[in-house]
């Protein structure tokens, strides 16, 4: 996915999103997925620290499904003690 992200910023390929993952992020039903930006889930709560002391990291999901899956393996992680505090986005 990343290889295919970076020929789509070099002009060299198109990535179109499902328009269900459009939905998800928010976009009226219907819309065309043709000419839309690909749609990124995260949840800044499930950040992890960066090695070395750097920046942390935070996953980003082109699908609101692995997004809901790894908060729910964070909350599990937990014993369910921050689940109310997770919000994707």
């Amino acid at each position: 996915m990343g290889q295919a992200y970076r020929l789509s910023m070099e002009g060299k390929a198109l990535l179109v999103p499902s328009v269900k993952e459009l939905e998800a992020a928010g976009a009226p039903a219907g819309a065309s997925p043709n000419g839309q930006e690909l749609p990124l889930f995260g949840c800044l709560q499930i950040s992890r620290p960066a090695a070395e002391g750097g920046n942390p990291v935070l996953p980003l999901f082109v699908s609101k499904a692995d997004a809901e899956r790894a908060v729910a393996d964070a909350v599990s992680m937990t014993d369910g003690e921050d689940e109310d505090g997770l919000e994707i986005m």
